[in-house]
């Protein structure tokens, strides 16, 4: 008897013609791309052998019993049917299903573990207490699901509405339900955790010796949180990139500032690292996060020490892409300070621009980035950085923006400690994602306008079609942020925020 053992993992299979298609499973399971049947078997008349073969090795065991079909000369080593191969065989050769094929053969029952199980299932859901019977199709079901209603056109909010004195579940179902929300409010850890977000646990817990609590729900009354550190009032949450967007995740626009505000209102701090940064910025997010949790053992440089010049466009998109989690930017205006010549800060501004809102005009500038060398502490090098532009330009308003995924907190900030007054806070934005474009990029919305859909999608443009109502056609979801807080300083008249 021969089998295939995969090279990677070792695991084997008897089914060596993929007749159940459990070996196609197999590869997808182990993120191997499997080309389509047709290339598959045009790759086995050119070649004379199976596609999947370059996956694996042949080897040779002692012969075991065989299982043979009951209606032809067919057999399988699979005696219990446990790939389903046999099954697969029963409907392409004998056009027979599992029902009919038990009636011919009633002994066979044990070959179809999966059927049993089902039929059990199916049998129980006829009990009194384990059913409920659709109104429209008067089918018997344990809970009249989505997918079900959806078949009939109807919401579940329009059925219960219409049908308002009849059960929407089983009694037993509504039991076994009330159980699992009681069990996750009593702090019961999900299933599931994904790796990167175990690694940034691991970091925090391990790496900087932070005694943490893992998804805890009890703290803020049945929402949960990641990572939680009660002794500093300090919380983050992971946010992957497929299950924090709106479409796939179900993360609406207030989301994420949701979760900021219920940890504010405890009085806790919350930081919101997404997958991408994680990945690409992780040393960057790293040293952030030292930064946050007072850890840093950097040697510290000051900024009455420094020298600041104009940089040109080179030095400063390298020095961003090491040392900023949004790296490099189109600004016109970039500084650098510099510590014995070597530079060790950036900040930059747009250009003077003639501005459509009112409250600004030639004279506004924005900061666009700032950092410093994630090796080192800067002290005082945003204070330094203003003065001099102060002095070397002239300017009505200088605004920038505080992410408030990294920081809610609107005085103990960088911009508000340096004279800079909070004006408003702005509404959660989004960008857009694709899972099948890029697992870890994020696209701004600003290159997706109508007008850049048109050009990128044209079989999908519709002037009466939204932004949004495009991109989702072309495959795209969006991810939403927390919103941000926006900060100037103006030589005119204005009144900030009450904070």
């Amino acid at each position: 008897m021969r089998v295939l053992v995969c090279n990677s993992t070792k695991k084997e299979f008897k089914d060596i013609e993929n007749e159940s298609g459990c070996i196609t499973k197999y590869l997808k399971s182990i993120s191997t791309n499997v080309p389509s049947s047709y290339t598959r078997r045009k790759y086995l008349k050119e070649n004379g052998v199976y596609w999947h073969f370059q996956f694996f090795s042949i080897k040779n065991i002692i012969e075991k019993d065989k299982f043979k079909c009951k209606y032809c000369d067919w057999d399988t080593y699979d005696l219990n049917n446990d790939s389903g191969c046999y099954t697969t065989h029963l409907k392409k050769n004998h056009k027979k299903d599992i029902k009919s094929y038990l009636k011919d053969f009633p002994d066979e029952y044990y070959k179809f573990s999966t059927f049993l199980k089902k039929e059990k299932k199916e049998k129980e859901t006829l009990k009194n207490n384990n059913h409920v019977i659709c109104n429209i199709c008067e089918k018997k079901v344990r809970y009249l699901t989505n997918t079900h209603l959806k078949k009939h056109n109807i919401t579940p909010e329009e059925y219960k509405l219409k049908y308002s004195n009849k059960e929407y579940a089983s009694i037993n179902f509504i039991k076994k339900s009330s159980a699992i929300l009681e069990d996750a409010s009593k702090n019961i850890k999900r299933t599931y955790v994904s790796k990167p977000e175990k690694d940034l646990k691991k970091f925090i817990e391990e790496d900087l010796g932070i005694e943490i609590l893992k998804n805890d729900r009890k703290i803020f009354n049945g929402v949960e949180i990641d990572i939680i550190i009660p002794k500093m009032s300090i919380c983050f949450e992971f946010n992957g990139n497929l299950y924090h967007s709106e479409n796939y995740g179900k993360k609406k626009k207030k989301f994420h500032l949701n979760k900021t505000e219920i940890c504010n209102n405890k009085n806790y701090k919350l930081i919101h690292i997404t997958e991408d940064e994680w990945f690409l910025k992780n040393l960057i997010v790293k040293e952030k996060i030292k930064s946050i949790l007072n850890l840093n053992d950097k040697k510290s440089v000051y900024a009455r020490k420094c020298v600041i010049k104009k940089i040109d466009s080179k030095s400063k998109n390298e020095f961003l892409n090491k040392n900023h989690i949004q790296g490099e930017d189109k600004s016109k205006i970039h500084l650098g300070a510099f510590y014995d010549g070597k530079l060790v800060s950036v900040i930059t501004f747009s250009s003077s621009r003639n501005m459509t809102n009112k409250d600004y005009d030639d004279k506004s500038y924005e900061i666009k980035r700032f950092a410093s060398d994630i090796n080192l502490k800067v002290v005082g090098i945003f204070s330094k950085f203003v003065s001099f532009f102060k002095k070397n330009y002239e300017f009505n308003t200088i605004f920038t923006f505080l992410d408030l995924r990294w920081n809610s907190d609107k005085i103990n900030n960088v911009y508000a400690k340096n004279g800079f007054e909070l004006i408003k806070q702005l509404d959660p934005d989004y960008t857009y994602y694709n899972s099948k474009v890029s697992r870890y990029k994020r696209f701004h919305k600003f290159g997706y306008g109508k007008s850049s859909i048109k050009k990128k999608f044209p079989g999908i443009y519709d002037i009466n079609k939204t932004e949004w109502e495009m991109m989702q056609e072309a495959g795209f979801d969006r991810i939403w942020d927390c919103g941000k807080y926006k900060y100037e300083i103006s030589t005119k008249n204005k009144k900030p925020l009450t904070i």
